[in-house]
């Protein structure tokens, strides 16, 4: 489209659902380093309590744990992660969950985090949330496991690779991940 100029800045602020980014810092800390309009709404927080500050700051212990977990598996498989919303925050709007999705430099390397909540849709079904928390689970046991795993689609191409695969057969994810 020509003409057209986008602030990113005004359009991240504008979006309908909580959104921030969090940068990893040294000691295992997350900070804030941007949120918008609507995850201020969400912690019922002012920016100047958020921006800047480590999720353990404005967030209760549990849910900074749980934040931090997803933050960490995120961050080392350098893949998107959703977790389920954490009901106790006291700023009314209600999210399913959040979708955490690290973005790279060009080399690789995980630059900041893009955290976006899920919405919380009035259909969806109890059979959709357990389905959801299943996936989570074998997620979690798939990413943790000391045992190596692979996933291939129905081409018998691999589209994953777990930790202890890549110990056990020394390939590396970039060799195995596309491959027969």
């Amino acid at each position: 489209m020509t003409g057209l100029i986008v602030d990113h800045k005004a359009l991240f602020d504008s979006m309908p659902v909580p959104r921030f980014l969090i940068e990893a810092r040294q000691g295992g800390h997350y900070h804030v380093v941007e949120i918008n309009r609507r995850g201020l709404e969400y912690f019922n927080r002012k920016e100047e309590i958020i921006l800047g500050q480590s999720v353990c700051d404005f967030m209760d212990s549990e849910n900074a744990r749980h934040f931090e977990q997803a933050f960490e598996v995120c961050i080392k498989q350098k893949v998107p992660v959703s977790i389920h919303a954490l009901p106790s925050f006291p700023g009314g709007i209600r999210v399913y969950g959040f979708w955490i999705n690290p973005l790279l430099d060009v080399t690789g390397n995980v630059v900041v985090l893009d955290v976006m909540a899920q919405p919380d849709s009035s259909d969806d079904s109890v059979l959709q949330r357990e389905r959801d928390d299943a996936i989570s689970l074998l997620t979690s046991i798939f990413d943790a496991s000391n045992v190596g795993i692979i996933v291939t689609d129905h081409n018998r191409r691999i589209v994953r690779v777990n930790d202890g695969f890549v110990r056990s057969f020394g390939w590396s994810r970039e060799q195995m991940v596309g491959e027969d």
